[in-house]
């Protein structure tokens, strides 16, 4: 299986190490989880522009009582604009009642599924997946760039069917200029569509969607750095004025793990030492960072519902029709259908799991454990 960004995860397959406890091969600790209050089901829109969450319910009302009781912001970071899932069992677990920001770091126009030879064979809308809009000319072109963040906005919609958390109410699309940032270069990105400073925007009351453009394959730890200080900045303006809890990072890596997939890619790397970098900024809540279910170094992993994993990955048992929100927004950038399962590992070839393990790292000025 070849990813998004054309980095194979594959490795060669080694026997699977005893796990050291049923819940990813560590101590298990409770994290809490706060009433979410349920809002309406998602209306999909037709481009990213316009994308918004509409419906009988919440009434402007109901809306601003949400944004009140949000007493503080979290981030949920990817860096490509459909890895959100390597760390999407975290989102209704953790700060669940915060005003979530969720933020791809590029476009994803590195992508070869933007080649139209590549995309007239990966591409199955008839098995239920949703074709890429605008289509694609090309790996790197502006309508590659636009139609990546169509989709990451379409899963984003659906995932919210089931995921609390990412319903963000209604929001209007706009376009932001970032920076600069204290003591940190401006960002370059010689594919930016947008310019490698500005971010497409979706604000609602109770989150928010954020596609920045650093560039697919070049992302560094600075221009992460960069990134989150940056949006950071925002508050006040056109974020709620809200205390930093957490971060939670969909980069997943494991490049010594055995039996756990593997996955280096730069971009990934780039995100995870950033965030960890920048574990001071986030409070109480510290950061969590996606990694292999055998890392020594973890210390929670979450599991999403049987239910709400088909929700989100689901494939029919026999036509292999694409159900989950994945599966639809993304299927287009692999070949056949992604692979499901409980674990991220090497022989299932799933990097996309229902159990999401993590690293957290505390803030130097918090108790240095998860918050319980």
């Amino acid at each position: 299986m070849i990813c998004a960004d054309g980095v194979s995860p594959l490795g060669t397959v080694a026997t699977l190490p005893s796990m050291r406890s049923q819940r990813g091969g560590f101590p298990w600790r409770t994290v809490p989880v706060a009433l979410a209050v349920m809002i309406s089901l998602v209306a999909l829109a037709s481009a990213p522009a316009a994308h918004a969450q509409t419906g009988a319910e919440p009434q402007a009302e109901m809306e601003a009582e949400m944004q009140a009781e949000a007493k503080s912001m979290r981030l949920f970071i990817s860096p490509h604009p459909d890895d959100e899932m390597e760390g999407w069992a975290a989102v209704d677990e953790v700060r669940p009642s915060a005003y979530t920001v969720f933020i791809t770091l590029t476009h994803g126009e590195a992508t070869g599924y933007c080649q139209p030879a590549v995309l007239a064979v990966s591409l199955q809308a008839d098995l239920g997946e949703r074709p890429p809009n605008p289509t694609p000319a090309g790996k790197f072109s502006p309508t590659c760039a636009q139609a990546r963040i169509d989709s990451w906005l379409a899963f984003h919609d659906g995932a919210a069917a089931v995921t609390s958390s990412a319903k963000i109410g209604a929001a209007a699309g706009t376009t932001l200029t970032l920076g600069p940032v204290p003591g940190l270069p401006q960002p370059t990105n010689p594919h930016a569509s947008i310019g490698a400073t500005r971010a497409q925007a979706w604000i609602g009351p109770r989150g928010a969607r954020l596609a920045l453009d650093l560039g697919d394959g070049n992302l560094t730890t600075a221009e992460v750095q960069w990134a989150i200080k940056a949006v950071l900045a925002l508050r006040g303006g056109a974020l709620p004025n809200l205390p930093l809890s957490t971060m939670i990072a969909a980069s997943y890596v494991n490049k010594a793990d055995d039996g756990a997939i593997p996955y280096a890619h730069p971009d990934h790397i780039a995100e995870t030492d950033a965030v960890k970098s920048l574990a001071g900024l986030a409070g109480d809540g510290g950061v969590w960072i996606a990694t292999s279910p055998y890392d020594d170094r973890a210390d929670e992993a979450f599991t999403l519902s049987k239910s709400d994993y088909k929700v989100l990955m689901g494939v029919s048992s026999t036509l292999q029709k694409r159900k989950g929100a994945h599966q639809v927004a993304f299927g287009w950038l692999t070949r056949g259908y992604w692979p499901t399962g409980k674990l991220p590992l090497a022989e299932t070839e799933v990097i996309f799991p229902r159990q999401a393990t993590f690293r957290y790292v505390s803030n130097p000025g918090s108790a240095g454990q998860p918050p319980a």
